[in-house]
This record gives C-alpha cells, structure tokens and sequence, in this order.
C-alpha cells in the first residue's frame, strides 16, 4: 500500500496490490480527498480489506513500511472521532482474516504501487482490477 500527494493538489493519491501463490493479483489506485494522511491510509486499507474480503481471501501476509501503516493496520492508532468510523470498519474488516505476519522487507513490486499512487495524486483515478 502507498499514499502520496503531490505539492499544490488537493488529492491524494493511494495504491495497493496484492497477489496470492498462484500469482492472481488484486489492484486498487484510487484518488482520495482526505483531510491528512493519516485519514487517506485509513481510507485504503478499508478499502483494500473490503476488497480482499469479497474476494474471498482469508490469509494475509502484509507488507507495511514502517510504523505508518504498521499501527493502522495492526489497530494500534489513536484517532479522532471523524475519523472513529473508518477505524472501526477496519478492526471489523481485520477479524475475518488470519494475519500471517506483518513484514518490513522490501519487494520489487513496492516501487510499482508507489508509482501508482504518485498517479492518483497527480491525475484523479478510480480503478481496481478484478
């Protein structure tokens, strides 16, 4: 997962990609109006959950750069009460998966979603495949 913005915009942009042992992968680049970052990862991951729940994943391994998007992920920030909703919808998101782990070691697509989101930011986007 990735959130950019780009100096002078409005937007943010967010990305996520995931893909399974077989190689099927899930893409979400999204165009987010936040009021912080904070709130445009909280919005990503909801979003990422929601889609990761329909498609009937029920594992997860995720790859989370640093304590930014550790802690939202994990349930561990503090929020204030506009943005309570969206954390709640996650912890309800969080229990239908069995965490695997959470690793911090770099991945060759990383790059990918980063550009992805740098795009989203730039130009506003609304695309998810499948």
């Amino acid at each position: 997962m990735a959130v950019s913005k780009l100096q002078g915009r409005e937007w943010f942009g967010a990305a996520m990609l995931a893909r399974d042992h077989g190689g099927n992968t899930v893409l979400i680049c999204r165009s987010i109006m936040a009021s912080s970052v904070m709130a445009a990862r909280l919005l990503i991951i909801r979003l990422s959950f929601e889609r990761l729940k329909r498609q009937g994943v029920e594992r997860l391994w995720c790859k989370a750069g640093g304590k930014k998007w550790l802690n939202p992920i994990a349930g561990n920030t503090v929020v204030d009460w506009r943005l309570h909703p969206v954390h709640e919808d996650i912890n309800k998101l969080r229990e239908s998966f069995e965490f695997l782990g959470i690793f911090t070691a770099s991945h060759p697509l990383a790059r990918e979603v980063k550009k992805l989101a740098d795009k989203a930011a730039e130009t506003r986007v609304s695309y998810s495949w499948p």
